[in-house]
């Protein structure tokens, strides 16, 4: 279970002040700041189990329109989208419900996250291999996400779309936190 682990990682952030951050909604949500390691460990569990149950809902969705095979609905992706819809929903409202007891009392900084902090945070933590590693796989996938494009036709054509905009998206990041891990170095 060590992937979940690292993916509820992610939301706790060390400001540049010191303060322990809960950055539950990601870039440009105002962080929680976290008042003590009873807190935190309380949020991670919670964190921690919503990642798991909103991944296995995934997979969930992702196989059983094609297990089921639905008569009136040739397509496959109809279904996901619909069940992908509903898993979105449930996943809000059931995270909402769990946490705001946790949350409700958390003082939160004036600003919002900037991408230039949240990813210099990202950067300092990460080691150059992962980032390096990241960077590269998100090029092969946007290659191929291209190739679809370019190539494929109906869903082939829609899995195309999604994975181009997804994959440029996760490059572009990636090689942006490999720039900010870059200049930071050159400063020390």
């Amino acid at each position: 279970m060590g992937y979940f682990t690292r993916m509820a990682d992610h939301a706790f952030k060390t400001s540049p002040t010191g303060e322990r951050w809960f950055c539950l909604h990601g870039l440009g949500s105002r962080p929680y700041v976290i008042p003590d390691a009873a807190t935190e460990q309380r949020l991670y569990k919670k964190h921690l189990w919503t990642l798991r149950v909103f991944w296995g809902g995934y997979l969930v969705d992702l196989f059983l329109p094609e297990i089921l095979k639905p008569a009136h609905v040739s397509k496959w992706w109809v279904w996901w989208l619909i069940g992908f819809g509903a898993l979105l929903a449930l996943y809000w409202l059931g995270r909402k419900l769990l946490m705001a007891s946790d949350l409700r009392d958390l003082r939160r900084p004036e600003k919002r996250l900037t991408p230039s902090v949240l990813y210099r945070l990202v950067a300092k933590k990460r080691g150059w291999t992962v980032l390096i590693l990241t960077l590269v796989l998100s090029l092969g996938f946007l290659s191929g996400a291209i190739a679809n494009l370019t190539t494929g036709t109906g869903t082939g054509l829609v899995l195309g779309i999604v994975g181009t905009v997804l994959f440029g998206f996760l490059a572009f990041v990636s090689g942006y936190t490999i720039y900010l891990k870059l200049t930071n170095s050159r400063r020390n």
